[in-house]
């Protein structure tokens, strides 16, 4: 008899616990991407670039980000755009917009969202003049949505995607709040301007050159300032980062747009204008990928930038010999590893190999360790080889190196 109750007591347990256990992981899945928006939320008010790059797919916010670019046409410029000038327009949005530190400032001011590819006096950038409000919500079993918008924004706002994969979240995709710019290929008809009205556009195209020649100055000054404050780090550094940053992109988008209003014609020789226009568009793709290196560690999207911007501007000496440096680079070698040694900083480390990037950063909870991986040249050592440099969790100082960390295949 005490048999009978004790096997019917405990199947009693096992179904409870089972029902228990089942109840959690649901609740836990409810409530998980509303965490991971706030963790979003936090590390863009923290700026810490870590925290985010864990939340984010970059390659899939790219992804989707370039294909509602495209089909919402927002650079199609008089008569036929020149189709390797509009690709580049588009992706230079892109580059800057989707990196830990575009993000963070596009989560922290909804209102750079209303900015893209539009004249940049579109936006007000001083956050103090309004109040940032968010919507978080499921649009579906796995898809959740966070919005952000400034109160004087009305109903336009800008939407990070987050999609579930297995049992976590991640920001996938990006929304904003853009209507279709107005273009010439919608015309009816052909206009043919007067005279008059050429030597007008002419005059104002010359005064905003004329602008943007002084900004991009002003701009390198404050780049200048920030690099001589680098090694202090420190508020004023932050403060001023975050001003460079701001100010970057508020050029990037006159010069978008200035270039953009340019009469390119596909297979057309180009004006001297227009060759000004895209050196100075060159110097700061440079500038932006140089940005990818030293904040992220990330070659391969600086490579790519720098890629690109040679398709439109090929004999610019200043981006091949840019490219050669990071092609030679971007892959760790047995002479500058070895400059690692034991009981180096994480600070150190990365003054002696450069930066590291974000998704080669592993955790080794058990161990009490983590590790910092540089891939090896894939021609010479396979795919996915790469060097290790290990720190203690406790003093966070390097206490193994190894040149064969992971083996390549």
């Amino acid at each position: 008899m005490s048999t009978t109750i004790t096997i019917s007591f405990n199947r009693k347990l096992v179904v409870g616990s089972s029902s228990i256990v089942a109840a959690v992981l649901v609740g836990w899945l409810a409530v998980s991407p509303y965490f991971v928006a706030w963790r979003l939320q936090s590390a863009a008010g923290n700026q810490n670039a870590y925290a985010l790059s864990a939340l984010v797919d970059f390659e899939s916010v790219r992804s989707s980000l370039k294909a509602y670019l495209y089909a919402k046409a927002l650079y199609s410029s008089a008569d036929v755009l020149d189709s390797a000038v509009g690709a580049m327009l588009v992706d230079s949005l892109i580059d800057r917009l989707v990196t830990p530190h575009g993000l963070a400032a596009l989560l922290r001011n909804p209102r750079r969202g209303l900015n893209a590819g539009r004249p940049p006096d579109w936006v007000i950038d001083d956050i103090s003049k309004f109040v940032v409000e968010t919507r978080k919500a499921y649009e579906s079993p796995n898809r959740f949505i966070v919005e952000a918008w400034a109160t004087d924004m009305g109903d336009r706002r800008v939407g990070f995607v987050l999609r579930r994969k297995a049992l976590s979240w991640r920001v996938t995709g990006l929304r904003l709040p853009l209507a279709p710019a107005e273009s010439a290929l919608n015309e009816p008809s052909i206009y043919v301007p007067t005279e008059a009205e050429r030597r007008a556009r002419a005059e104002a195209r010359a005064a905003a050159w004329a602008e943007l020649e002084e900004d991009h100055a002003a701009l390198n000054a404050k780049r200048a300032k920030l690099a001589d404050l680098q090694a202090r780090s420190g508020t004023a550094f932050r403060s001023l980062d975050e001003e460079v940053g701001a100010d970057g992109e508020a050029l990037q988008q006159k010069l978008v747009n200035y270039i953009n209003t340019a009469e390119w014609r596909i297979g057309a020789e180009r004006s001297e204008e227009q060759i000004a226009a895209l050196r100075m568009k060159s110097a700061e793709d440079m500038y932006l990928a140089q940005e990818y290196v030293v904040k992220g560690g990330d070659y391969r999207r600086a490579v790519e930038i720098l890629e690109r911007t040679l398709s439109v501007d090929p004999d610019n000496l200043d981006v091949l010999a840019r490219l050669a440096e990071y092609q030679e680079t971007r892959y760790m070698t047995a002479e500058r590893f070895a400059k690692v040694k034991r009981g180096m900083t994480e600070a150190e480390v990365e003054r002696t190999l450069g930066k590291v990037y974000l998704d080669y950063v592993r955790t080794f909870t058990t161990e009490g360790v983590f590790a910092w991986f540089y891939p090896k040249d894939p021609k010479r050592h396979g795919s996915g080889a790469a060097v290790g440099v290990f720190f203690r969790n406790g003093d966070r100082k390097v206490y193994r190196t190894d040149f064969n960390a992971v083996e390549g295949r």
